[in-house]
Order: structure tokens, then C-alpha cells, then sequence
């Protein structure tokens, strides 16, 4: 596919709130409909922070038709609102939200040049905080076929220190619903975590758990990595770190949702 032009547009989901979705798409433009990819940034994060633009036109090129979105708390705060209203809009169930409103453009054939993706072929990959709200989501949309978890995963930490605000008052009150190794251990469809050796002990305790309890599904660590990757911002260049997390993605993606013929060999 090195050959064709890949392609990118751009869309907005206006939300009832009055604030908007935007994202872009990115595919390989040669009249086929290709299985999706839907990416999640982290908490911190937004579409365009470092990695992401990268990551998104490498899949494009492998296949893929690739969405890429910010959570609408990046509208808020660009808007000029009050902290506590980005507060608001910051916390894990308004991420589920966002998600289910990207998930009905993309089921009701919305998203720019429909004739190039296959609906019923949707994966979802996030990073960090989103690596959480990509299984929680997968777990309740049957629509999304396969899972993947960039340095993410383990259920949420309110990290609560004194009166909790609107995003761990959030985690508090859906115990349940966001315990992604309850839903793991459940889950009838392929994950993949990818997780560095060198990202914070909380959440490499968490993956280590996750993996203990629901050895099932696909863990890779790569050793020596960070949160990111070895990635900042603005973006500077890959790292082999990247590129392995890309690798074993893209495998797994053409195992469970792409050309079977294109099928890579994942190992932990």
C-alpha cells in the first residue's frame, strides 16, 4: 500500500452540551473498505501529543482506516472554561460517552468517505488512562471486536487526597463498572497490553495482576520503556520502543480484525 496516497480529513461531533468532538481520520485511499482502528489519548494527552499523528499514519498505511480523537474535556479547556468545569468533563464516564458518540458516527456511516471502512470491523487501542476506558468500553460495546492497551489497563485509582473532586468521585461511585480485571476475566473478545518495564510501579503492578488473573489474553512487556514510550512533545522521532508497540499491535489487529494473510506472531 506504500504505493497509494494516504489520506486525511477531518470531522466534529457536535455534542447536546454545546461542545464538540474533533478529529481526523487517515487511510490509504483505494476504494476498499477497511477494518478500523479507533485511538484514544491519555489523560494528559490529545490527539496531536507526540506519538499519536505518527502511530495514526503508520496503521493508515498498514490497512487500517485510523480515527483519532480529543476527548471533549480538550474542547472545554480550550473554550476558556473554569477549571471545574473542565473538571467535569474530565471524568471517566464522560471519556465512555465521548467514545459511544464516536462509536455511533462510525456505525451510522458518518465519518468522512464511508465507502473506505468496514463498520462491523472496529477495534479500539488507548493509551494510558484510555487503556482503561478502551477495555470498560469493549466490555459494553459489542460493536468494537478487539481491544488494545498501550501502558494502561488496570482499574482507576481515585487517588483521593482530602474532599474528592468530580473525576475520583467519579471512579468511587462506579467501583464496578470501571474494575477492569473483573471485565477482563470476562471479556469474549481478544486484548492485547502492551506495557514498558519503566512506567510508574502502580501501573506495572497493575498489569502484572491483570495478566495473573486473565492469562488468556496477550500481554507484551518491553523492557526498559517508559510511559511513553521514550516519546515527548513535540514530537522528535521514533524510538524502537514505538516501533515494537506498533508491531506487535499491527500483528494483532490482522489476527483478529484485518487480512488473515497479513497475521504476524505475537510473543510475550
Amino acid at each position: 500500500m506504500s504505493s497509494s496516497i494516504l489520506v486525511k480529513r477531518q470531522f466534529q461531533i457536535e455534542l447536546k452540551d454545546g461542545y464538540v468532538i474533533h478529529g481526523d481520520v487517515e487511510f490509504v485511499e483505494d476504494g476498499t473498505a477497511k477494518p478500523v482502528i479507533l485511538l484514544s489519548h491519555g489523560f494528559r494527552g490529545h490527539k496531536d501529543w507526540g506519538f499519536w499523528p505518527y502511530a495514526a499514519a503508520q496503521l493508515a498505511e498498514r490497512g487500517f482506516y485510523v480515527v483519532r480523537y480529543n476527548f471533549t474535556r480538550i474542547d472545554v479547556r480550550n473554550s476558556g472554561a473554569s477549571e471545574e468545569e473542565v473538571q467535569r468533563n474530565s471524568t471517566l464516564t464522560k471519556e465512555l460517552d465521548d467514545l459511544a458518540a464516536v462509536l455511533g458516527y462510525l456505525q451510522r456511516k458518518q465519518l468522512p468517505a464511508p465507502s473506505e471502512y468496514n463498520h462491523r470491523k472496529a477495534a479500539i487501542l488507548g493509551h494510558s488512562r484510555a487503556g482503561a476506558s478502551s477495555i470498560i468500553f469493549a466490555a459494553e460495546s459489542p460493536e468494537i471486536s478487539a481491544v488494545i492497551a498501550w501502558n494502561g489497563g488496570p482499574k482507576p485509582n481515585p487517588q483521593v487526597n482530602g474532599e474528592p473532586g468530580p473525576v475520583a468521585k467519579d471512579v468511587l461511585l462506579n467501583q464496578k463498572r470501571f474494575d477492569t480485571t473483573l471485565l477482563l476475566s470476562q471479556l469474549q473478545k481478544p486484548v492485547l497490553i502492551v506495557q514498558g518495564s519503566n512506567d510508574a510501579p502502580r501501573l506495572i503492578e497493575g498489569y502484572r495482576t491483570l495478566k495473573a488473573v486473565t492469562p488468556e489474553h496477550t500481554f507484551i512487556t518491553l523492557t526498559g520503556s517508559d510511559h511513553t514510550f521514550g516519546i515527548g512533545h513535540p514530537f522528535t522521532g521514533t524510538t524502537p520502543y514505538l516501533e515494537e508497540a506498533l508491531e506487535v499491535s499491527i500483528a494483532f489487529l490482522n489476527k483478529h480484525i484485518g487480512n488473515e494473510s497479513q497475521d504476524g506472531t505475537i510473543s510475550g
